[in-house]
């Protein structure tokens, strides 16, 4: 990669990402919105993806929990590959990254000149004290990663009472019920329309206390979401995959499902917004660095500034629990395959999510499918640390 001698267009860049933020729930911004396919079913290799501009078989971070394991599996740390804030750090930017819960900042510590994660912290204390870093640097980029949409999901008051979410339901802030025995009756019904409230109070809330920011003409601004989340969308379906937990159709981690794979992305610079094909989470790094500093570099992504091809497939692979699942999206086709589980469903996508279709022909769509799946390569956690995922649902 060349480094130029040139400055960028904006002084400061402003990445946000809302965890386990999905396709149909898009934060109450002034921001042009699209979406884009992540690179993973969770956090860890999601996050590395679109730091680094590569997909998960590439760089290797994921880990699998299996069936069998009484371990807690952690990813190593990709190191190979200059991440986007190091390449913003070379061009004379200070960086920061800000993480509300350990698991995001565990895949790209080190990677910012300074960096801070609490155990389970609220959006308007990462904001305030990113507006507070902020004001004595003349070039900045910082990235926030946000978990009040990551169990458990606990908004303040008001905005649980703004949305009438029924808190006498147990588990509702964490994955705990019907993991298993979700079905059609009206007693699941209702507890998801609860969970789906529940989630929406917290949107409410991050939206609240990104509003500011998200203002700044002064600041390109870009929100994304690491991943989705599945409230039972595809819950039957599930049950024919082989899942560690298991939780069949909820969470993420998992099977990735168009409302677990896809997410929105936002941005106050409408040049920004990709067309054309599917976009991809790891296209971040080539579209900003080109667009501010107008360099191309390295990846397997594409620019957002061009017209993506309209038959560009894109991925969402290395799950967390159980056996690898990978997704493929192309052409408006989908393609989710389990090579330990022999399984293969092919569905047509819509604005809405997907639809399966066994007379889908899934030979093009199998052939964009990489070789790789069973990669597990394993970090050591402390104590402390896995106490604290496996509290926030890393289990």
């Amino acid at each position: 990669m060349h480094i130029s001698e040139k400055p960028g267009q904006y002084n400061h860049v402003l990445l946000v990402c809302i965890d386990a933020l999905r396709p149909d729930s898009v934060p109450d911004l002034p921001l042009y919105w699209s979406e884009a396919v992540s690179g993973s079913t969770w956090t860890f290799p999601s996050v590395t993806s679109f730091l680094t501009g590569k997909y998960p078989h590439e760089h290797g971070s994921v880990a699998h929990t299996m069936v069998d394991d009484d371990s807690f599996a952690m990813p190593e740390q990709f190191n190979q590959n200059m991440s986007l804030p190091e390449v913003f750090e070379k061009y004379g930017y200070s960086t920061l990254g800000l993480f509300g819960f350990p698991m995001p900042f565990m895949a790209s510590k080190t990677w910012f000149m300074k960096h801070r994660v609490w155990a389970d912290e609220p959006a308007e204390t990462l904001s305030e004290y990113y507006r507070s870093w902020r004001k004595s640097k003349d070039k900045t980029f910082a990235y926030l990663h946000l978990g009040d949409l990551h169990a458990p999901v606990e908004p303040p008051q008001r905005f649980i009472e703004a949305r009438d979410v029924d808190t006498d339901l147990p588990h509702l802030p964490v994955i705990k019920k019907y993991t298993r025995s979700y079905n059609a009756s009206n007693e699941c019904k209702y507890y998801r329309k609860n969970k789906l409230r529940l989630y929406q109070a917290a949107l409410d809330y991050v939206s609240e206390s990104l509003r500011k920011l998200s203002k700044d003409e002064n600041t390109l601004f870009v929100l994304i979401g690491d991943h989705g989340e599945a409230f039972w969308e595809h819950y039957q379906i599930d049950h024919e995959f082989t899942d560690s937990r298991p939780n069949y159709g909820v969470g993420h981690g998992g099977t990735p499902f168009d409302k677990v794979a896809r997410v929105p992305v936002g941005t106050n610079n409408k040049k920004l917004q990709p067309s054309g094909g599917y976009a991809s989470l790891i296209d971040l790094p080539a579209t900003l660095i080109e667009y501010i500093f107008n360099e191309n570099i390295d990846t397997s992504g594409m620019s957002w500034r061009h017209n993506l091809p309209e038959d560009r497939a894109v991925l969402c692979e290395g799950v967390r629990y159980g056996p690898e699942r990978k997704a493929v999206y192309k052409n408006g086709k989908k393609l989710i395959h389990s090579k330990h589980d022999n399984i293969s469903l092919a569905a047509c996508v819509t604005d809405d999510g997907e639809n399966f279709d066994p007379n889908i022909d899934v030979t093009k769509l199998s052939h964009s499918l990489p070789d790789s799946w069973e990669q597990n390569s394993e970090g050591s956690t402390s104590q402390m640390v896995q106490d604290q995922l496996e509290a926030l649902g890393y289990k």
